[in-house]
């Protein structure tokens, strides 16, 4: 490998470890761990925990936050659960209302409950993300800018298709329920993939609450031809980069940092494949 590639790969190595370290860890002493049927599965900030037990929703125990007890069942646990929701809807300023239900994930990924999506960031609990990194070629990826009336992120640039993945399904199943919602994409347009797989576990104080969010991501090579078109009114365009113009507009901060860290991996492991084959453009 010569020393061009070398240095290029390294910058993008810098650039891809400072998006995926922890921001603000000063403020991490504001935040209690969630605790659901004695699992470990969020972290909220005291205020929302105070907000909570003030309406006898849980209860703070040194560091941590318990909703519910240690032996409450299924059913009392989803009308606590409710509670919770409405009490978020009504006394936080929330951006949007999703009306999405997500699994409440514990640390061995056994689901604990239920939860509406637009909580789910409040209480620091751990949602799913899956992306499609669609490539024309070695050199030109398609991406999309996200809708500008999006509450989060609004008009910023992303991977062609992205979304969490929804109460019941399977990461695989979320994937292919995005590619259609996202981008008109099926499996007839895809010339070959590789397996969706975690890249990290993204972990940042945000406006919206804790963010514990687990990026999965899928590399797909899509025939020529294919042309996205956005079916949930989510995307307000697309369009080809290519690989020498991608960087500039991550470090510029016109791409999500979700999409950025995927994007970048990618682009890594195909700057190494094209020096092993030692076909990289002089």
């Amino acid at each position: 490998m010569n020393n061009r590639s070398i240095n290029e790969i390294n910058h993008l190595r810098n650039i891809f470890y400072k998006l995926c370290s922890p921001s603000n860890p000063e403020n991490e002493k504001n935040f209690l761990i969630v605790i659901i049927n004695k699992k470990e599965c969020g972290i909220s900030s005291i205020e929302t925990c105070e907000l909570l037990q003030q309406h006898r929703l849980g209860y703070i125990k040194k560091n941590k936050f318990q909703i519910g007890d240690d032996t409450i069942n299924r059913h009392i646990l989803k009308e606590l659960l409710l509670n919770v929701t409405q009490i978020l809807k009504s006394k936080c300023n929330i951006k949007k209302w999703n009306s999405e239900i997500l699994d409440i994930i514990g640390p061995n990924y056994e689901v604990l409950g239920h939860i509406e999506r637009s909580a789910a960031r409040l209480l620091g609990l751990k949602t799913r993300s899956v992306h499609m990194n669609s490539w024309l070629n070695n050199k030109e990826l398609w991406i999309s800018k996200r809708s500008s009336k999006k509450s989060i992120n609004p008009g910023k640039l992303e991977t062609i298709v992205g979304g969490l993945v929804s109460k019941g399904e399977k990461p695989e199943q979320s994937l292919i329920r995005e590619c259609y919602e996202e981008a008109n994409l099926i499996e007839n347009d895809i010339l070959t993939k590789g397996k969706l797989y975690k890249i990290l576990d993204i972990k940042k104080i945000t406006d919206e609450g804790y963010q514990i969010e687990e990026l999965l991501s899928q590399t797909s090579l899509l025939k020529k031809d294919f042309c996205p078109i956005n079916n949930d009114g989510e995307v307000d365009s697309f369009q080809k980069f290519r690989i020498e113009n991608i960087t500039h507009e991550i470090l510029s901060d016109n791409f999500t940092t979700e999409s950025s860290i995927i994007i970048l991996s990618d682009i890594i492991k195909f700057i190494k494949i094209r020096n092993y084959l030692n076909i990289i453009p002089g």
